[in-house]
C-alpha cells in the first residue's frame, strides 16, 4: 500500500530534523567540545534553535484545543530562552558577575518547563474548551518560589556555595547547598508527574498503550543518570544537557500529537481519501489537492460543464460541481440505482407492449403514480413546514462560505446543525402522524434531547425533560417541539442556557422554557397567542406554553 503525501510530508520532515541533528552533533565532536566560541559552536546554536522555533510555528499551526496549544507555545519560548542564555554565555566573552547570573536564569526555563508539562499532561484529551481546575495554580507557588532563590544566590548561597576565599564565583568552584536539591525534587516531582499523567492517559479503556511520548521521558532520565555520572563518551557526542533535554521535550510532546493524546487538525488527507462518495477537491485552476480513493479521473472539459449543472459521466455516474472559498469541490454520484429503474420501466414497457396487457399496465402505473403523489404531497408538507428553518440554513451555508474567521465558522456550524436537527426531526414528526395519527411520547423525547445535544455544540447549556409517558396527539407534540424551535430561533444569537419542561396534568399539557438571553422573546406571542412570557431581575425569561387536552393553539 503506498504512503500518502501527508505521510511522506512526515518522514521527509523528520529526516530533515534528523539530518540536522547529525550535522549539529558533527559540528559539535569536530569542533571545542567544551562549548568554546567558534564557527561549529554557531552552527551547532543555529540548528537546534531554528528546530525549536519550527516546532513551535508547527505547533500554532496544527493544535485545536487552545488551553493546550498555549502551552505548547509556551514550552517553546522558554526553550529557546534557555539555548539562547546558553549561547550568550559561551558565544560572548562576559564578565564573570555576568556569566553567573546567565547561568542562574538557566533556572527560569529549567523550573517553569517541567511545571507547564504537566498542565499540558492534564489537558491531554480533553475537550476543546477544557481548561485546567483552579488549584493548578497553586503550582506557580513552590515554582516561583526556587527560581526566586536561584536568582538571589549571591545573598544567601542556598543553591550553589562558594569558597570564602575565592576570587571569582564561577560554576567551576560552586558547590551545591540544600537549595539546589529542592530545586532539582521539584524539577523531578514534575516530571514524575508528567509521566504518571500521561500513562494514565495512554491507558485509557478501550485504547491501546501508546509509548511513543513516554520514551522520550525514560531516555532523558537515563540521559541525565550517565552525564552525572561523566561517561567520557556521551560527553563527546551528546555533552550538551541544554539540548539534549530540550529536544526529549520536544519528540515527549511530539509523540502526545502522533498518538492523539494531543488533538491536531492533520490526518483530514487520509479521512478525505477514504470516504466512499468519489470527490475531487481542487484549487482555481482545476489542479487536483485532494481526492478520495474512488474517485474517477475527471477532464477539465468535464470539471468546467460541472460547475455550470450535472455532468453525466457515464451510465451509472453523474459528476456534479460547487464553488468553495479556496476552489472548487467535485463529487460523483452513483445514479446506478435510478438507472436500473428506468431499465426496469423500459422492460416492463416493452413486455406490456408485446403482451397487450395494457390495463394491468395502466393499473399498475396508476398505483405507481398515486404513491408518488401522496409522496410530493407529504414532501411539499414538510418544505411548507420548515421553509423557514431552510431559509435560515441557506443563510447560514452562504456566511459560512464566505467566512475566513475559524470561531465565526464553528459558531455558524453549531448553528446549522441546531436548526438542521430541527428540519431532519420534524420531518419525521409528520411522517409518522400521517401514517398513525398518534405520537411515543419517548419520540418526542428523542427530538428534544438531539436538538439540545445541537445546542451543546454551540456551548449553550440545555436540559430538556419530558415528563409524558405513552401515545399523543400528533398535535401535542408537534406544537411542543415548534415550540421549543421558534424559542431556540428567536434567542439563538445570544442565549447561554435553556431549561425546557413538557407535561401533561389534569388534561392539560403545559411546556415550560427557561431561557438567559437578551433578545424580548414577545414575539412568540405572535406564534403561539396562549404563551406566557414572564421575566425576572436577573433578566430570565420563563415561557409557559398550556395546550388543552383537544389540542389547538
Amino acid at each position: 500500500m503506498s504512503l500518502s503525501a501527508a505521510k511522506k510530508r512526515d518522514i521527509l520532515i523528520c529526516c530533515i530534523a534528523a539530518l540536522l541533528i547529525l550535522c549539529a552533533m558533527a559540528a559539535r565532536i569536530l569542533g571545542s567540545p567544551e562549548g568554546a566560541p567558534g564557527l561549529g559552536s554557531m552552527i551547532r546554536n543555529g540548528i537546534y534553535m531554528g528546530l525549536t522555533a519550527a516546532w513551535g510555528v508547527s505547533v500554532q499551526r496544527r493544535i485545536i484545543q487552545a488551553q493546550t496549544r498555549r502551552y505548547l507555545i509556551a514550552i517553546a519560548l522558554l526553550m529557546l530562552l534557555w539555548l539562547t542564555e546558553r549561547a550568550i554565555k559561551y558565544e560572548f566573552n562576559l564578565s564573570a558577575a555576568s556569566a553567573r547570573r546567565l547561568w542562574y536564569s538557566y533556572y527560569i526555563p529549567i523550573l517553569l518547563i517541567p511545571l507547564i508539562t504537566v498542565f499540558t499532561a492534564m489537558s491531554l484529551g480533553r475537550p476543546e474548551n477544557y481548561k485546567l481546575p483552579g488549584w493548578t495554580r497553586l503550582l506557580y507557588i513552590p515554582t516561583f518560589a526556587f527560581m526566586a532563590m536561584v536568582l538571589t544566590n549571591d545573598r544567601h548561597q542556598l543553591v550553589f556555595a562558594f569558597p570564602a576565599d575565592a576570587e571569582i564565583w564561577t560554576g567551576g568552584n560552586a558547590a551545591h547547598s540544600i537549595g539546589y536539591f529542592a530545586v532539582v525534587a521539584w524539577t523531578a516531582v514534575c516530571a514524575a508527574g508528567t509521566i504518571i499523567v500521561m500513562i494514565e492517559k495512554c491507558r485509557r479503556p478501550k485504547s491501546r498503550i501508546q509509548w511513543l511520548p513516554i520514551l522520550p521521558v525514560a531516555l532523558s532520565f537515563v540521559y541525565t543518570a550517565l552525564y552525572v555520572s561523566e561517561v567520557k563518551w556521551l560527553r563527546l557526542i551528546a555533552g550538551d544537557m541544554t539540548v539534549f533535554q530540550c529536544l526529549a521535550i520536544m519528540a515527549a510532546l511530539e509523540g502526545c500529537i502522533r498518538c492523539g493524546l494531543i488533538q491536531s487538525n492533520t490526518g483530514y488527507d487520509e479521512l478525505f481519501g477514504s470516504t466512499t462518495i468519489g470527490a475531487q477537491i481542487t484549487d482555481h485552476r482545476f489542479r487536483v489537492k485532494s481526492a478520495s480513493y474512488s474517485a474517477l479521473p475527471i477532464s477539465l472539459e468535464r470539471m468546467e460543464q460541472a460547475l455550470e449543472g450535472p455532468v453525466q459521466l457515464d451510465k451509472n455516474t453523474l459528476l456534479k460541481g460547487q464553488e468553495i472559498s479556496s476552489g472548487y469541490v467535485f463529487w460523483q454520484e452513483d445514479i446506478s440505482e435510478l438507472q436500473g429503474v428506468l431499465d426496469q420501466l423500459q422492460t416492463v414497457q416493452d413486455e406490456l407492449r408485446d403482451t397487450g396487457d395494457v390495463l394491468k399496465a395502466e393499473a399498475e402505473q396508476r398505483s405507481y403514480w398515486l404513491k408518488i403523489t401522496e409522496e410530493n404531497r407529504l414532501y411539499d408538507m414538510v418544505e411548507r413546514q420548515t421553509q423557514r428553518q431552510v431559509a435560515l440554513l441557506r443563510k447560514l451555508l452562504s456566511r459560512l462560505r464566505a467566512t475566513e474567521d475559524t470561531e465565526e465558522a464553528r459558531r455558524l456550524l453549531g448553528h446549522i446543525v441546531v436548526i438542521g436537527t430541527y428540519v431532519k426531526r420534524r420531518s419525521n414528526l409528520m411522517f409518522v402522524e400521517r401514517q398513525t395519527g398518534t405520537l411515543e411520547a419517548a419520540e418526542l423525547s428523542l427530538c428534544l434531547n438531539e436538538s439540545a445535544a445541537g445546542l451543546g455544540l454551540c456551548n449553550i447549556k440545555c436540559t430538556v425533560r419530558a415528563d409524558m409517558e405513552g401515545l399523543l396527539p400528533a398535535e401535542w407534540g408537534n406544537m411542543i417541539y415548534d415550540f421549543f424551535e421558534a424559542a431556540v430561533e428567536m434567542s439563538l444569537t445570544s442565549l447561554t442556557s435553556l431549561l425546557f419542561y413538557a407535561g401533561e396534568r389534569e388534561g392539560t399539557v403545559t411546556a415550560k422554557a427557561a431561557l438567559c438571553c437578551h433578545e424580548d422573546m414577545g414575539a412568540l406571542c405572535c406564534e403561539f397567542p396562549n404563551v406566557i412570557i414572564e421575566k425576572d431581575e436577573d433578566g430570565i425569561q420563563y415561557l409557559t406554553l398550556s395546550i388543552p387536552k383537544e389540542g389547538g393553539e
